[in-house]
C-alpha cells in the first residue's frame, strides 16, 4: 500500500493543513477540501485553468478544476467524458450522465495502472450555466470510495 501512496504522491503537490471551501476565478462553483489544497495553473488555448489538489490520506488524491466551458449538448458531454477517460489511461471506462442538484452531471470511472499498481480514478463533471466543475479522485481500489471521496464529490455548490 505504501508504494501506491508514494506513486500517487508523485502525481501531486505537498499538502497544507487548513480545510475549507475553495473558489475558482470566473467560475460559478465552489467545492470543499478537507485541508488546504495546492494550486497549479494550466493553459488550454487562451484560457487559464486553476487546478487545486490535496492528498488527505496516504491512499487518496482529490483534485478540482473549473473551466469556462459548458457542453452544448449531451453528445458533447459524452465526448468530453470519453476524452477525459482516454487521457487518464482508464481501462474499460464506465461513463454515465445524470441530473444532480438541478445540474447535468457526467461521470467517468475506471481502473488505472500506475507503476504496476491499480488505482481507481473517478471523475465528475458538473455542468453549470457558464462553466464546468471537474472533480477527480484517485484512490487505492481497496479504499474507494473513502469518506474523503464521498464528501468531496458531494461538496460542490453554486457561489
Amino acid at each position: 500500500m505504501r508504494k501506491v501512496a508514494l506513486i500517487v504522491m508523485m502525481l501531486c503537490w505537498p499538502v497544507c493543513a487548513n480545510a475549507g471551501t475553495e473558489y475558482f476565478p470566473n467560475c460559478e462553483f465552489s467545492c470543499y477540501f478537507p485541508g488546504s489544497p495546492d494550486y497549479k495553473k494550466a493553459y488550454v488555448g487562451k484560457q487559464t485553468i486553476i487546478q487545486k489538489q490535496l492528498y488527505p490520506s496516504d491512499t487518496t488524491l482529490l483534485k478540482a478544476e473549473c473551466i469556462q466551458f459548458k457542453p452544448s449538448s449531451e453528445g458533447e458531454l459524452v465526448n468530453l467524458l470519453n476524452t477525459q477517460a482516454i487521457s487518464s489511461n482508464i481501462r474499460a471506462p464506465s461513463i454515465s450522465i445524470a441530473r444532480e442538484n438541478n445540474f447535468k452531471v457526467g461521470i467517468y470511472s475506471g481502473n488505472v495502472s500506475v507503476a504496476g499498481y491499480n488505482v481507481k480514478l473517478h471523475g465528475k463533471l458538473i455542468v453549470g450555466h457558464s462553466s464546468t466543475l471537474h472533480l477527480i479522485v484517485i484512490e487505492d481500489i481497496s479504499k474507494f470510495p473513502s469518506k474523503f471521496a464521498v464528501n468531496f464529490f458531494d461538496s460542490y455548490k453554486l457561489k
